[in-house]
Parts: C-alpha cells; sequence; structure tokens
C-alpha cells in the first residue's frame, strides 16, 4: 500500500511564468538540482525503457483530454 503524504501544487498564469523565469535564471546561471529525493543513479534495463517510454502514454495528440 502506497501512503505517502501526496501534495500537489498547481500554478497558472502570471505565478507559472515568475516560477518558469526564476527557475530558468538559476539554471542558466550555473545552479545545482536541488532535488526532494536523492537520486540512486541512471536507470538500467526496463526501468529505463518504462522511464522513456510512459511520457509518451500521457501525450495529449487532441483524442485524448
Amino acid at each position: 500500500m502506497n501512503t505517502q503524504p501526496w501534495h500537489i501544487h498547481v500554478l497558472t498564469g502570471d505565478p507559472l511564468e515568475e516560477v518558469r523565469r526564476r527557475n530558468m535564471e538559476e539554471m542558466m546561471a550555473g545552479a545545482k538540482p536541488k532535488r526532494d529525493i536523492i537520486s540512486h543513479g541512471e536507470y538500467q534495463g526496463v526501468h529505463r525503457g518504462s522511464r522513456l517510454t510512459l511520457p509518451e502514454a500521457f501525450r495529449c495528440d487532441g483524442d485524448r483530454a
């Protein structure tokens, strides 16, 4: 059972643009990524394949909402 306390925040409009702008400024200035979860390394085998193909399943092509 997954009992993690998920919280989702959604930004739109000006607040979203502000986050995008600030993120881009930080990246261009050479800031290191700030991760919530420490990476275990590169995905390998079937895990790498799932990571690369799963986003395609959620792509909106006009037929799906």
